[in-house]
């Protein structure tokens, strides 16, 4: 197992996660940045697209189920950042399978992030 280390704000995992997800599609068009320049500046956006393209798939899962775990975000700030993941999937228009899929599990690795591991 390795050990992850993450040090973000409410915001910052927010928009790791948003990314996260603009990128589960191969697209990440101007107005999915938008939405995640909702939560963070540019420079916090560049130094999480840096730490983001370094970590790999496994690493991604691991530091989004330890930041739900240490920033234990209240129920009302779950919907919203789903609300926000919605919205970014229906930039293009479409909500596909595989994006509500991916809003299936994102929605359980907030909820009960301890049960993942």
């Amino acid at each position: 197992m390795v050990d992850i280390k993450i040090n973000w704000s409410v915001n910052e995992f927010q928009a790791y996660i948003l990314l996260y997800c603009s990128k589960s599609n191969f697209f990440g068009k101007e107005q999915e940045l938008a939405i995640i320049k909702e939560f963070v500046n540019d420079k916090q956006l560049f130094n999480l697209k840096r730490e983001f393209n370094k970590d790999s798939q496994y690493i991604r899962i691991g530091k989004i189920i330890k930041a739900a775990e240490l920033l234990e975000l209240s129920s009302a700030e779950r919907n919203q950042l789903l609300e926000k993941v919605k919205s970014l999937f229906l930039v293009d228009g479409h909500y596909d399978i595989f994006e509500k899929k991916l809003m299936k599990e994102l929605n359980k690795l907030l909820v009960k992030p301890s049960m993942i591991l």
